[in-house]
């Protein structure tokens, strides 16, 4: 099988890549697949894919900056859900086979951003020799804010309707949605918050003007 990529449109038809001159993906095996929905725009979108790997990127996805994909280790799976906006974010899966990032739906991402769900090294115990990072997957929910600086790491689970404060380091799961959350390493700073894509002047406007 050989590799393949697509970007399709509004009808499932087929778009020339041409169209797209941000758009690079660079394959380094074979039978791997890159597929992107309508892309709202894609301003700086590369990728190094090795063997065996899936890339899905949902309808109106709009890279307005920069996406990474560092997808070189074997077998690796990354799926980003509809409506996601990237300012600069950089995804690695470098190492390990069978590596696997899932990205929800209307994620909103700010600039400078890693996300891994390896390590690439192993820590292991003296004693008895068994690694103590194993790798593990990444799921970020719908309708997560990601702050600037954030780095998102290995075994990490972020609930719908979050926020995750900049400068932020994510290793573990949580469980509650409409949350922020961070710090070193991140942690709840408060729950039973909502978010909203608008500022907070047209936020208001908007909610003024329902009542």
């Amino acid at each position: 099988m050989n590799n393949i990529i697509a970007i399709k449109g509004k009808n499932n038809d087929l778009i020339d890549i041409a169209n797209y001159p941000g758009l690079k993906i660079n394959f380094l095996g074979k039978n791997s697949r890159v597929i992107i929905e309508n892309p709202v725009r894609i301003n700086k979108l590369t990728a190094w894919i090795g063997n065996d790997c899936d890339v899905y990127i949902g309808d109106s996805v709009d890279v307005r900056g920069y996406l990474h994909i560092f997808a070189s280790a074997n077998k690796s799976k990354i799926r980003i859900g509809d409506k996601c906006s990237f300012t600069g974010v950089t995804i690695r899966m470098e190492s390990e086979p069978n590596l696997e990032i899932e990205i929800g739906n209307r994620c909103l991402f700010s600039d400078k951003i890693i996300i891994r769900s390896s390590d690439s090294h192993t820590i292991f115990d003296c004693k008895t020799k068994a690694p103590l990072n194993i790798p593990g997957k990444v799921k970020i929910g719908n309708h997560v804010w990601i702050g600037y600086g954030v780095n998102i790491l290995k075994n990490t689970l972020l609930p719908n309707d979050c926020v995750v404060a900049t400068q932020s380091l994510v290793t573990k799961e949580f469980h509650d949605d409409n949350c922020v959350i961070g710090g070193i390493p991140a942690k709840v700073l408060r729950t039973n918050i909502g978010w909203d894509w608008n500022n907070t002047s047209a936020y208001l406007d908007r909610i003024s003007n329902k009542c």
